[in-house]
């Protein structure tokens, strides 16, 4: 499953909190280490709830989290196999139904878990796990990356959740926006 070549090598950049009117989203921001493109994703409170609860809950003696469950559990795994998390990496593989694919994997694919974006995120910024996304998938699905302008990107519609597109193919027909409610309404039904 994890070809290194197939693969680019991504870091978090930044984390923007926009307010709707179903609830607070983040839009989070991934990009290459050689800072070409970028890829973005939504993303609910929790999630900047969960980094900032890690944040603030620092060890006084070595300036780390300590009693949160994934740090403990990362000790665990050092404790038990003090490689095994230089081994360990996050890929990103595809999109399926407005969220992306991506999985905790061993460099010789010995181990292979599905896990959330939001959550690996947390656990690359808490870790030595590195992020990775199919190139294709970075091409595809990213944009080009520029410092200037990261919150004015637009993202691929296709990363959004279904319940979201309703929402918006709901609204734009009440606001007689006919071009963008077809083009919702096709995404819609290409992921039946």
């Amino acid at each position: 499953m994890f070809i290194e070549s197939d693969f680019l090598q991504v870091r978090l950049e930044s984390v923007y909190n926009i307010n709707s009117s179903d609830g607070n989203m983040s839009i989070v921001s991934l990009v290459s280490n050689d800072e070409t493109r970028q890829l973005t994703f939504i993303c609910d409170r929790c999630f900047i709830d969960k980094f900032e609860l890690h944040d603030d809950d620092i060890d006084e003696q070595n300036g780390k989290p300590s009693r949160l469950l994934p740090e403990v559990l990362l000790r665990v795994i050092d404790a038990v196999d003090d490689s095994l998390l230089d081994d360990l990496r996050v890929i990103i593989t595809g999109i399926s139904d407005g969220e992306y694919q991506s999985y905790l994997v061993a460099s010789d694919n010995r181990i292979c878990f599905p896990i959330r974006l939001v959550d690996a995120v947390l656990l690359s910024k808490i870790s030595s796990v590195c992020l990775y996304v199919r190139k294709d998938v970075l091409l595809r699905q990213g944009s080009v990356y520029s410092k200037d302008d990261i919150y004015t990107k637009s993202m691929p519609i296709s990363i959004l959740p279904t319940s979201k597109l309703k929402n918006a193919l709901e609204k734009a027909l009440r606001d007689e926006d006919y071009r963008l409610a077809k083009v919702l309404s096709d995404e819609l039904k290409n992921r039946k």
